[in-house]
């Protein structure tokens, strides 16, 4: 994660607005496990309605939204991969409890980086994760900009 200063003073709303969307974020994280979709649904919901606010805000929504759209992707895959263990009566492989493990790092990384985005933002910074950071400089421009 990138932590960048930035050269104008954010007010209140902002701040609130963008680390709000991390707080959200990780509440649906732990409350959405057993339905992925539902914590990205969610997170979208609340990017779509911060819409019309600066690009500060939606630049934090929307890393939240991109956050939560590879998380589903992982998690999509260990319940389905679970689903076919159970239905099938296969064995717990290696594989499966590595990918578990894994998860459970990920979602805990993750969580992390929420936190810290939030309490950042809080602080007038302006954190950006690293790939997805830098996509979305491209797609919504100056962060700067209200």
């Amino acid at each position: 994660m990138q932590i960048e200063q930035l050269s104008r003073q954010l007010d209140a709303t902002e701040k609130q607005k963008a680390s709000l969307a991390y707080v959200i974020s990780l509440i649906i994280v732990i409350a959405s496990l057993p339905l992925p979709i539902a914590g990205f649904l969610a997170t979208l919901g609340y990017a779509k309605v911060q819409q019309k606010y600066s690009n500060f805000v939606r630049f934090h929504c929307w890393q939240a939204v991109l956050s939560q759209l590879i998380l589903l992707a992982f998690t999509s895959v260990f319940w389905g991969w679970s689903i076919q263990i159970l239905m099938s009566s296969q064995e717990i492989t290696n594989k499966y409890l590595y990918f578990a493990a894994f998860l459970i790092i990920f979602v805990i990384i993750e969580s992390v980086f929420a936190i810290v985005s939030a309490y950042q933002i809080e602080q007038g910074k302006h954190p950006k994760w690293w790939i997805i950071g830098s996509y979305l400089d491209q797609r919504i421009g100056d962060v700067e900009k209200y």
